[in-house]
Protein backbone atom coordinates (compact mmCIF):
# COMPACT_ATOMS: atom_id res chain seq x y z
CA UNK A 1 0.00 0.00 0.00
CA UNK A 2 1.33 3.50 -1.09
CA UNK A 3 1.59 6.35 1.43
CA UNK A 4 -0.87 8.92 1.50
CA UNK A 5 0.47 12.29 -0.14
CA UNK A 6 0.45 15.28 1.68
CA UNK A 7 -2.23 17.80 1.50
CA UNK A 8 -1.76 20.22 -1.58
CA UNK A 9 -0.77 23.56 -0.87
CA UNK A 10 -3.53 26.38 -0.14
CA UNK A 11 -2.09 29.52 -0.65
CA UNK A 12 -5.22 32.42 0.26
CA UNK A 13 -3.69 35.85 -1.30
CA UNK A 14 -4.33 38.91 -0.24
CA UNK A 15 -5.74 41.45 -2.73
CA UNK A 16 -4.61 40.75 -6.25
CA UNK A 17 -2.23 37.73 -7.37
CA UNK A 18 0.93 39.62 -7.58
CA UNK A 19 2.57 40.42 -11.12
CA UNK A 20 5.74 38.34 -10.28
CA UNK A 21 3.55 35.50 -9.20
CA UNK A 22 3.11 33.85 -6.04
CA UNK A 23 5.85 31.99 -3.89
CA UNK A 24 5.32 28.84 -4.10
CA UNK A 25 6.73 25.52 -1.67
CA UNK A 26 9.49 23.90 -2.98
CA UNK A 27 8.81 21.55 -5.91
CA UNK A 28 5.76 22.81 -6.92
CA UNK A 29 4.77 24.78 -10.24
CA UNK A 30 2.15 27.66 -11.26
CA UNK A 31 -0.43 27.00 -13.12
CA UNK A 32 -3.12 29.71 -14.31
CA UNK A 33 -6.54 29.33 -14.14
CA UNK A 34 -8.57 26.05 -13.05
CA UNK A 35 -8.53 24.16 -16.17
CA UNK A 36 -7.56 20.83 -15.53
CA UNK A 37 -7.01 17.74 -17.82
CA UNK A 38 -9.65 15.13 -17.48
CA UNK A 39 -7.16 12.26 -17.02
CA UNK A 40 -5.78 10.91 -14.76
CA UNK A 41 -8.16 12.07 -11.94
CA UNK A 42 -4.70 12.37 -9.64
CA UNK A 43 -3.06 14.88 -10.29
CA UNK A 44 -1.03 14.62 -7.05
CA UNK A 45 2.68 14.19 -8.90
CA UNK A 46 2.31 16.82 -11.10
CA UNK A 47 2.93 19.01 -7.93
CA UNK A 48 1.10 22.20 -9.81
CA UNK A 49 -0.37 24.98 -8.46
CA UNK A 50 -3.71 26.55 -10.08
CA UNK A 51 -3.19 30.54 -9.91
CA UNK A 52 -6.44 32.59 -10.28
CA UNK A 53 -9.46 34.40 -8.53
CA UNK A 54 -12.73 32.67 -7.12
CA UNK A 55 -14.73 35.31 -8.05
CA UNK A 56 -18.20 33.37 -8.33
CA UNK A 57 -19.70 30.24 -7.35
CA UNK A 58 -18.36 28.36 -10.96
CA UNK A 59 -14.51 29.31 -10.14
CA UNK A 60 -15.59 28.14 -6.16
CA UNK A 61 -16.42 24.61 -7.78
CA UNK A 62 -13.28 24.79 -10.31
CA UNK A 63 -11.02 25.53 -7.44
CA UNK A 64 -12.60 23.15 -4.79
CA UNK A 65 -12.42 19.99 -7.51
CA UNK A 66 -8.43 21.15 -8.24
CA UNK A 67 -7.28 20.62 -4.62
CA UNK A 68 -9.48 17.18 -4.36
CA UNK A 69 -7.43 15.67 -7.19
CA UNK A 70 -4.37 16.60 -5.52
CA UNK A 71 -3.72 20.20 -7.15
CA UNK A 72 -2.40 23.09 -4.68
CA UNK A 73 -3.94 26.49 -5.24
CA UNK A 74 -3.12 30.07 -5.13
CA UNK A 75 -5.75 32.76 -4.73
CA UNK A 76 -7.48 35.38 -4.24
CA UNK A 77 -11.16 34.84 -2.94
CA UNK A 78 -13.68 37.56 -4.24
CA UNK A 79 -16.56 35.81 -3.05
CA UNK A 80 -18.55 36.94 -0.50
CA UNK A 81 -21.44 35.45 1.97
CA UNK A 82 -22.32 32.02 2.53
CA UNK A 83 -20.19 31.12 -0.63
CA UNK A 84 -17.17 32.07 0.88
CA UNK A 85 -17.52 30.94 3.91
CA UNK A 86 -18.45 27.48 2.69
CA UNK A 87 -15.20 27.81 -0.07
CA UNK A 88 -13.05 28.66 3.15
CA UNK A 89 -13.87 25.54 5.10
CA UNK A 90 -13.55 23.27 2.39
CA UNK A 91 -9.98 24.59 1.40
CA UNK A 92 -9.34 24.45 5.18
CA UNK A 93 -10.78 20.60 5.37
CA UNK A 94 -9.02 19.58 2.09
CA UNK A 95 -5.97 21.45 1.76
CA UNK A 96 -3.02 22.99 3.45
CA UNK A 97 -4.00 26.59 3.95
CA UNK A 98 -1.54 29.41 4.61
CA UNK A 99 -2.56 32.65 5.01
CA UNK A 100 -1.43 35.64 3.03
CA UNK A 101 1.37 37.91 4.72
CA UNK A 102 1.18 40.91 4.94
CA UNK A 103 3.43 44.42 5.70
CA UNK A 104 5.47 43.54 9.05
CA UNK A 105 3.86 44.52 12.08
CA UNK A 106 0.04 44.17 11.08
CA UNK A 107 -1.80 41.35 13.20
CA UNK A 108 -3.30 39.48 10.00
CA UNK A 109 -0.18 38.05 9.17
CA UNK A 110 -0.59 35.82 12.41
CA UNK A 111 -3.99 35.03 11.77
CA UNK A 112 -5.75 32.43 9.38
CA UNK A 113 -8.83 33.54 7.03
CA UNK A 114 -11.61 32.63 10.26
CA UNK A 115 -9.64 34.61 12.90
CA UNK A 116 -9.49 37.36 10.51
CA UNK A 117 -13.13 37.17 9.55
CA UNK A 118 -14.21 36.99 13.54
CA UNK A 119 -11.85 40.37 14.15
CA UNK A 120 -13.17 41.98 11.47
CA UNK A 121 -17.29 40.89 12.53
CA UNK A 122 -16.54 42.45 15.74
CA UNK A 123 -14.64 45.45 14.63
CA UNK A 124 -17.60 46.49 12.70
CA UNK A 125 -20.19 46.36 15.84
CA UNK A 126 -21.19 42.92 16.03
CA UNK A 127 -21.74 40.88 19.16
CA UNK A 128 -19.84 37.67 19.62
CA UNK A 129 -22.88 35.79 18.96
CA UNK A 130 -23.59 37.62 15.95
CA UNK A 131 -20.28 37.59 14.10
CA UNK A 132 -20.53 33.32 15.13
CA UNK A 133 -23.60 33.00 13.47
CA UNK A 134 -22.19 35.03 10.35
CA UNK A 135 -19.33 32.54 10.24
CA UNK A 136 -21.21 29.60 10.73
CA UNK A 137 -19.88 28.67 14.14
CA UNK A 138 -21.08 28.38 17.79
CA UNK A 139 -20.89 31.10 20.01
CA UNK A 140 -18.10 28.59 22.16
CA UNK A 141 -16.55 27.84 19.16
CA UNK A 142 -16.19 31.77 18.69
CA UNK A 143 -14.92 32.34 21.90
CA UNK A 144 -11.88 29.99 21.24
CA UNK A 145 -10.77 31.15 18.35
CA UNK A 146 -10.86 34.46 20.11
CA UNK A 147 -8.83 33.16 22.86
CA UNK A 148 -6.15 32.07 20.09
CA UNK A 149 -6.64 35.21 18.35
CA UNK A 150 -5.62 36.81 22.00
CA UNK A 151 -2.68 34.62 22.82
CA UNK A 152 -1.16 35.44 18.82
CA UNK A 153 -1.69 38.89 19.43
CA UNK A 154 -0.09 39.22 22.79
CA UNK A 155 -3.01 41.32 23.93
CA UNK A 156 -5.00 39.77 27.07
CA UNK A 157 -8.32 40.97 26.21
CA UNK A 158 -11.05 41.38 22.86
CA UNK A 159 -11.61 44.80 22.87
CA UNK A 160 -7.32 45.14 23.14
CA UNK A 161 -7.11 42.63 20.19
CA UNK A 162 -10.32 44.79 17.81
CA UNK A 163 -8.13 47.96 18.89
CA UNK A 164 -4.58 46.10 17.43
CA UNK A 165 -7.03 44.89 14.47
CA UNK A 166 -8.17 48.37 13.67
CA UNK A 167 -5.16 50.54 14.01
CA UNK A 168 -2.28 48.21 13.72
CA UNK A 169 0.56 50.80 13.35
CA UNK A 170 -0.75 52.46 16.51
CA UNK A 171 -0.87 52.43 20.16
CA UNK A 172 -3.89 51.37 22.71
CA UNK A 173 -5.87 54.25 24.02
CA UNK A 174 -4.59 55.05 27.97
Amino acid sequence: MTATAPSPPVLLLDGAIPDAGPDLPPGWRARAGFELPTSPWDLSARRWVCVGTIADAEAAGAAIEAVTRGVGLAVVVQVVGDLRHRTLEDLHRLGAVEAPTRAVGHPAGLLDEEQRLLLEALAGGATVTEAARRLHVSRRTANRRLTDIRERLGVRSTAEAINRWTNPGGTSPG
